[in-house]
């Protein structure tokens, strides 16, 4: 003869959430707070061993500005977490948010959150590398173009044109240079290049642009 037995263990729970995404914000400027909370949904005091805190790649860009999270949280009871986001750098950037605490009974448990931001600012790329066929001495070979994007959100100074350098920097040439002392949001412009070789044999040198990316 047998008989079946359910039952229902009650015990601490907790969520964290929700998962935080700030608007782009300029850079070195800090955006206004956005809200975690941790929420105790069990039958029993949830406690806190550590946190909150942040963790990730850019987490030195996030910040907690406020935090009400004791050592321990009531039955139906929540606590919040205020996350500030200052950009030091243009581009998107990511953190984690966590508190440990004994969800479920276990202690040691790790709830986590995302953190996601961008960083407005100029966000400049020179591509591509030049590949110059082979040239004849003193012969200036053809045109090749490098381009200058300003993929940011703000404008990209340019406070050095575009020069050579590097061990047969001198054998390449800047024949035009169409980039102006400021290049917009979104903007490119183009570089031409040649390769006046005075030399046998392979050469090689660096195209740069020094800005404000």
């Amino acid at each position: 003869q047998s008989v079946s037995l359910t039952g229902t263990g009650t015990g601490s729970s907790a969520t964290l959430g929700p998962n935080l995404t700030f608007n782009t914000q300029p850079l070195s400027t800090t955006s206004d707070a956005q809200d975690v909370m941790l929420t105790n949904t069990g039958t029993h005091s949830v406690a806190i061993s550590s946190g909150p805190s942040l963790s990730g790649t850019n987490a030195g860009d996030f910040s907690i500005s406020y935090n009400n999270c004791g050592s321990t949280l009531p039955v139906n009871a929540n606590c919040t977490i205020h996350i500030r986001y200052t950009p030091t750098i243009a581009g998107p950037e990511t953190a984690t948010l966590s508190v440990t605490d004994n969800s479920g009974g276990v202690s040691g448990t790790v709830q986590s959150v995302s953190l996601t931001g961008t960083g407005g600012g100029p966000l400049a790329s020179l591509s591509p590398n030049l590949t110059f066929s082979t040239q004849a001495r003193a012969v200036p070979s053809s045109v090749q173009t490098v381009t200058l994007t300003n993929n940011g959100t703000n404008s990209l100074a340019i406070s050095s044109q575009a020069s050579t350098s590097g061990t047969n920097g001198s054998d390449f040439i800047v024949s035009a240079n169409y980039c102006p002392a400021i290049l917009g949001p979104g903007g490119s412009c183009n570089i031409n290049v040649r390769f006046d070789t005075r030399f046998s044999g392979p050469e090689g040198a660096t195209l740069y642009v020094t800005d404000n990316s």
